[in-house]
């Protein structure tokens, strides 16, 4: 998972200073703590879980990123109409749910690139036009960058 979470930050580039990001499936929100630890200004984290909310409430006051992160609470295959897009949208679904409606969902929300974590056996979704795709593999887990073109 480190390997992974490291070749995705230097995929993206390890300033992103200007960035705001979207972390859709929030989990122990390491990715946006990645992403604020780098730059990133705003970063939503979404989950679905209200504990999983709390945690990551609590882990935002506790590592100083008031201000910067803001953990909230929904399903993001069906998320509230969000006040902004966000430059760089992460999603890390369960392995076992379809891929296409993660890109069909989250990828109007991305105004630069959308990245998909996967199973490496199963393929990602086509691009829609003026988007390019491109997957990198590590092992059992695979990357998918949605970028605008």
């Amino acid at each position: 998972a480190s390997r992974v979470r490291e070749a995705l930050f230097n995929m993206l580039g390890n300033q992103l200073g200007g960035a705001s990001v979207l972390d859709a499936t929030g989990g122990s929100g390491i990715l946006a703590f990645e992403a604020a630890s780098r730059g990133a200004e705003p970063v939503l984290v979404h989950d679905k879980d209200r504990r999983v909310v709390g945690r990551l409430r609590a882990a935002v006051a506790h590592l100083g990123f008031e201000g910067v992160v803001e953990a909230r609470w929904g399903d993001s295959l069906r998320p509230p109409k969000l006040e902004r897009s966000f430059t760089i949208v992460l999603a890390d679904p369960p392995y076992a749910h379809e891929l296409e409606p993660w890109v069909e969902v989250l990828l109007p929300q991305a105004l630069e690139v959308l990245v998909l974590e996967h199973a490496s056996d199963k393929p990602a979704p086509a691009a829609p036009d003026g988007v390019s795709l491109s997957t990198r593999r590590y092992g059992g887990t695979a990357l998918s960058f949605y970028r605008r073109i």
